[in-house]
């Protein structure tokens, strides 16, 4: 994401995806990332830090993908129904 044009294409690529895979901040593993909305801002993400031999297994890769985005989907929901909740 090194120009203004390429980190437009990324984020348009992510908004059409659902979801980010990319390197991780831990060497050796790969970071999947999906947005937690509200209503229709984006409230944070949800991440998963999968080794990256891991991801290498298209099976491995399809279900964490899917466990990420399920997992983002339904905590938007409970944030877009029940409104922010604040912590203690």
């Amino acid at each position: 994401m090194g120009t203004p044009s390429a980190a437009h294409t990324d984020l348009s690529r992510i908004r059409a995806d659902g979801h980010a895979v990319g390197d991780a901040p831990l060497p050796g593993h790969t970071m999947i990332a999906a947005p937690l909305w509200y209503g229709s801002t984006i409230a944070g993400a949800v991440a998963l830090l999968p080794s990256s031999p891991q991801m290498r297994r298209a099976t491995t890769r399809a279900r964490y993908l899917a466990a990420v985005m399920d997992t983002a989907a339904a905590m938007s929901g409970q944030l877009t129904r029940s409104g922010t909740r604040r912590a203690g």
